[in-house]
Order: C-alpha cells, then sequence, then structure tokens
C-alpha cells in the first residue's frame, strides 16, 4: 500500500535509533512506485535508549531539517511520556493482582476460622455424647435381662448417639 517501501526505511531508523530525514523521496532506495509521498520524516521512539515507537510525517511538500529537529524534540518528550504510560499500567496491573491476593487471602482466613470452629464444636459435642454413650453401656449392663423394652429403648439411644457422632 502507501507505506510500502516507507516500512523498510521505519526499521532502519529503529535499528540506527536516528532520524531519518528525505525530501526527495523518489531518489531513495525506499522509493516504491505509486507512492504518493515526495518526503518522509522518521524519528524513533527511545525509552533508556531503546526503540519504542516512531513518529512518522509523509507528505507531498518536501519536509527540512528544523521539522526533523520539531519532530525530534517531540520524540524526546514522547518517550518518558509512554514509559509513564507503561510503568502506570505495569503498577495497576500489580494493584490488581494485589486486591485479588488480598481477597484469596481474607476467603483462606475466613475457612481456617470456620474450620478451627467446626473442629471445636465437633469436640465439645463429641465430650458429651461419650459420656452418654458410656453411661448406656453401663446401665444396659445392669438392667435385669428379663426388661427387653429397657434394653431396646436403650439400644435405640446407643444408636441415636453413634449416628451424632458420624454427623459431627
Amino acid at each position: 500500500g502507501q507505506l510500502e517501501g516507507i516500512e523498510e526505511l521505519i526499521q532502519t531508523s529503529l535499528k540506527s535509533r536516528r532520524a531519518i530525514l528525505y525530501t526527495d523521496l523518489a531518489h531513495s532506495p525506499f522509493f516504491r512506485e505509486g507512492s504518493p509521498y515526495s518526503s518522509v520524516l522518521v524519528v524513533p521512539l527511545l525509552i533508556h535508549q531503546q526503540a519504542a515507537g516512531f513518529l512518522l510525517a509523509a507528505d507531498q511538500r518536501p519536509y527540512e531539517r528544523e521539522d526533523q529537529d520539531i519532530l525530534t524534540l517531540m520524540a524526546l518528550q514522547f518517550g518518558p511520556i509512554l514509559e509513564t504510560v507503561r510503568l502506570f499500567v505495569d503498577l495497576r496491573a500489580a494493584h490488581q493482582a494485589l486486591e485479588q491476593s488480598q481477597a484469596q487471602l481474607i476467603q483462606s482466613s475466613k475457612m481456617a476460622a470456620i474450620g478451627q470452629l467446626a473442629g471445636g464444636v465437633a469436640h465439645e459435642l463429641n465430650t458429651p455424647l461419650g459420656a452418654i454413650t458410656v453411661s448406656i453401656d453401663s446401665i444396659a449392663s445392669c438392667l435385669d435381662l428379663r426388661s427387653e423394652k429397657g434394653l431396646l429403648r436403650l439400644e435405640k439411644t446407643r444408636k441415636a448417639c453413634a449416628n451424632m457422632k458420624a454427623i459431627i
């Protein structure tokens, strides 16, 4: 398309980390037939001396050294702005990850507290149930064997206690 050839110019500018100005693109190695541009100016955006993007000006009118200087000054200002934006985005992502970690930690703490509470309740209920079961066994051994009805009731009570322990 219209930027064919100019893409190579951009890559050259980014690799060299220098501005490139062609006032007459038709007499450059980057010219392609059908290009609507006669003048091209490319300035790399540098962050910590590394190319992070570029500013491109392409037009029919010829660009001059003054245009290159202005675009270079703009690139010098945009580089730190881009870095600040990147740092802000990174900070925001880190903050969101921290909030998620905090929410998970709070949830884990809640679950641990519920587990401790359930363990305490189970212990507190199992202790009297054990005493009841021992008492039932003791009463059953003391009952007269002729009292089948009493033994059946005690057996039902023992089974109820066993069920309660299983539930706990």
